[in-house]
């Protein structure tokens, strides 16, 4: 930790027992704040780049990446809640899950794809339920729709 003198803030990183650095940023007291940087195992490469609020929850975005570089995962925070877009990737760079949050929970419009990046189902979700009418797909072919608000299915082809 490196202090200054104007307040408590400290510049801080965390070290492995092999000196490779395992994380950096700032804190207040014990808690983080500012923008943190992660580092995969032994390694340089980053692994989660994430943002807190002056009370130590995370805040902003937040981003987590494969030993490869390409994301893996971005989500939006807020007081420390998942509240936003998110979004899932492939190690490839396919998109997996992309769906929304408020105040922690699932809601709104979420979408999830296959590996090869076809849509495998989507609809809608309140307080964590799906609600409304969802559809499912298999090789891009809409195979049955359900209202989870119900349980009613609408269609459903063999």
């Amino acid at each position: 930790k490196v202090f200054n003198e104007k307040d408590s803030i400290a510049d801080v990183t965390f070290l492995a027992s092999t000196k490779k650095v395992i994380s950096e940023g700032k804190m207040n007291g014990k808690r983080f704040i500012g923008k943190w940087t992660f580092y995969h195992k032994n390694s340089d490469i980053k692994m989660i780049e994430e943002n807190y609020n002056n009370e130590g929850l995370l805040e902003g975005e937040r981003f987590v990446y494969f030993k490869n570089g390409t994301i893996a995962e971005s989500a939006h925070y807020k007081n420390g809640a998942l509240d936003g877009e998110s979004k899932w990737f492939s190690e490839k760079g396919v998109l997996l899950r992309h769906t929304h949050y408020k105040e922690g929970e699932l809601d709104g419009k979420t979408i999830n794809y296959d590996a090869l990046g076809n849509i495998t189902s989507e609809g809608n979700y309140s307080n964590s339920q799906k609600t409304g009418v969802w559809n499912y797909y298999k090789d891009g072919e809409l195979t049955k729709e359900i209202n989870h608000t119900t349980q009613e299915v609408i269609s459903k082809k063999e």
